[in-house]
Parts: C-alpha cells; structure tokens; sequence
C-alpha cells in the first residue's frame, strides 16, 4: 500500500471492545454474510498488551471475538492462517489469489513460494487441499474468471479454470462484469452453477505438484478431469483412467470416447461424464451441467414394466443443452415428451440426443418398446 502498516493489537481491551462495537453495528445493520481478508496480520510477531499469548493465541482470541459477535451469521475467512482458522469461521480461503494470467514465472521466483498471484498456482492449491472442503469449513477457491476482456488467459485455461474449481465442490464467486460478458463465456460459468454438493479428489497428489487427474465420483456416474500443466500439447491413453464397459462423454468437445488416446492442447482440461453400460436405456451424457450426472440434480429411473425413462432437472443454471440417451440393444425409441410437450430428436451411434431449451424444473419421459432384435 506504499506506507507504513501497522496491525492491530488483538490483546489490547480497546481493540476487543473495537471489534465487538464494529462487528455488533454490521448485525445490526442486517449483514447476516461476512467477508474479512488480509487477517494474517493478527498472527504477527510484535508487541502485545499481554505478551503471555502467543501469536496464534492472539490471532484465535480476536477471531473468537468477530465470531462471538455475528453468532450464527456466515464467517468467510481470507487472507488467513489455515490452522489457526480451525473452528472459527464458516468458509476459508484455501489458496493464493487467481489471475486473469496462467501463471508469473518472473514473480513466482522473486516470491520463493509466497502466494504470488496467478490460475495454475490457485488451482494448484485448490486441487491439493480438497480434502479441507466440508471437513473444517467450506473451501473458498477465489473468483472464476470466465471473460475474455482485459485477460491473458487463453479459452482452454479458462475452460480448465471453469472445469476444475467446479469439481471441487467448493464455494464459487463470479467476479466478471456479468453486463459485459461474453454470452458463450456465461454459459461456461454456468456449466457449474450452482456448485456441487460433492467434493472432487486428485489422483496421485503426493507425487506430482500438479495432478493430472481428477474425479468426482457418484452413484450413477464419475467426472473425470485430465489436465495437461505442460506447455506444449500431450496425448493421453483414457485407457489408463477408464475401465472396459463405461461411456465417455467429452463435456466441452460434445462427443463420446472409446478407450483411446486424447491429445490436449497446453493447459487445458479434458472434463468427461463417465457412467457404466447398465442394459437399459440410460443418460450417458449431457451439456447441461458438468456434475449433475454424478451428483444426481439431473436424475434418471427407467421403469421397465412400462419403458419409460423418467429424467428429472431440478435445478441447473443452464436453461439450453442436450441429453444423450443410450438405447442398447432389445429396445427401440417411441416418443418423448418434456413436461406434456412433444420433443424432438437427433440420433447418435448408440442411442438418441434430445435437445433441451426450457429452465428447472422441469421433467422429461423417453417411451421406449421392445424389439426382438
């Protein structure tokens, strides 16, 4: 801030008195949701009113102080020691800040490791703390930055942004001037909203800085997100992520894999739909929401008695998208109807695609016969 900064006393009796009378007036106010950043300062070393406690004592008795206060009210925490946050605040900030940049080589070396600024590296902090999301507190991921404007950073690391910090299953803030968006880049930010309600873990975390996998699994389905860190493109074997017996949906390319090679561009994100043969007519695939196969907010019963596919969307930010519908052999497709109105469809190698423009809630039924052959 160019000028002497000075943090607060936490132990001082006129600092506590300061923080009640601030934080009683906000409630009073009718803020019922928190933010307060930069708080590492009250785990400083200086001099203290009570030099009995140490720094983390200190740091602990203030934030006590701001959560005795609010109560029950949401305390988001940023800027802030993890461990001595334990216990005292709803939602923390689990990584550096994010960039409108991949990443600083020139500060991230002046920084020695100190949080500079910049996508990969929050993503790097976001991926290897995942375990801290609903266990502690909620996991704050900083911003998503989806435009294009006054950003270096390129489509398929915006998409890698989008990709993984929704698989996270953390909190998620936009921070982009939604007037002046792009309308193509809103409906990336949209392909996760709103969050997950699971939490997305890393494959092999402790022997590779970046993983280069990383999954969300459900019930009925697992997303799976490979990312290539490197600068230049790379082929993966989807062999090595995928068992024999499962479709692969590619969410952003909109096409299937078989077991084969994928070859990524520099930093981005392959992000696939995985979800088993199950014998009867089943979603395998859908560009309404990145999770919602694997969380279940898109659900899906197949009644076979009366062979209809009962396909159910609660609540997706998207209003626009597809469904792929597989149709195994012994069944045939009859008609569909989307809350009582006809649908139309599209054919796919395996089955039909249904094209969706309407918001949750809403409820679509797939008629299917059976066919000898």
């Amino acid at each position: 801030w160019k000028s002497r900064t000075a943090a607060l006393d936490l132990t001082n009796p006129e600092v506590e008195d300061w923080l009640r009378t601030v934080f009683r007036q906000l409630v009073d106010w009718g803020f019922d949701y928190f933010k307060i950043d930069f708080i590492f300062a009250g785990i400083r070393h200086g001099r203290r009113t009570r030099p009995e406690y140490s720094p983390v004592e200190a740091y602990r008795h203030g934030l006590q102080i701001i959560r005795e206060t609010i109560g029950d009210r949401f305390l988001l925490g940023c800027g802030a020691p993890i461990g001595p946050s334990v216990g005292l605040v709803d939602a923390l900030r689990v990584s550096e800040d994010v960039l409108e940049k991949w990443h600083n080589p020139l500060w991230e070396w002046l920084g020695r490791g100190c949080g500079v600024p910049s996508a990969s590296g929050s993503l790097r902090n976001n991926i290897q703390r995942h375990y801290f999301h609903k266990k502690l507190w909620l996991n704050d991921p900083d911003c998503l930055l989806v435009r294009d404007r006054n950003s270096k950073l390129k489509p398929a690391e915006v998409r890698t942004l989008v990709t993984l910090l929704g698989l996270t299953g953390g909190m998620l803030f936009l921070s982009d001037d939604l007037t002046r968006l792009e309308p193509e880049r809103l409906e990336w930010a949209k392909a996760v909203l709103p969050p997950t309600d699971l939490t997305g873990a890393p494959q092999g975390q402790f022997q590779n800085e970046y993983p280069e996998l990383f999954r969300v699994k459900g019930r009925s389905a697992q997303i799976l997100a490979i990312t290539n860190w490197h600068k230049r493109s790379r082929i993966f074997d989807l062999a090595e992520y995928v068992k024999p017996g499962h479709f692969i949906f590619d969410f952003w390319g909109e096409r299937f894999w078989k077991p084969a090679s994928a070859k990524l561009l520099p930093h981005a994100t392959l992000a696939c739909q995985v979800t088993a043969f199950s014998g009867t007519p089943q979603v395998v695939g859908t560009t309404l929401h990145l999770t919602a196969l694997a969380d279940e907010r898109l659900s899906q019963k197949f009644d076979g008695d009366k062979n209809l596919l009962f396909i159910k969307n609660e609540k997706l930010a998207r209003a626009t998208g597809k469904i792929w519908i597989s149709v195994p052999t012994g069944y045939v497709y009859f008609g569909a109807e989307l809350d009582g109105q006809i649908q139309t469809i599209e054919s796919w190698e395996q089955g039909i695609v249904i094209a969706i423009d309407q918001s949750a809630p809403w409820q679509l039924t797939v008629k299917f016969i059976e066919s000898p052959g």
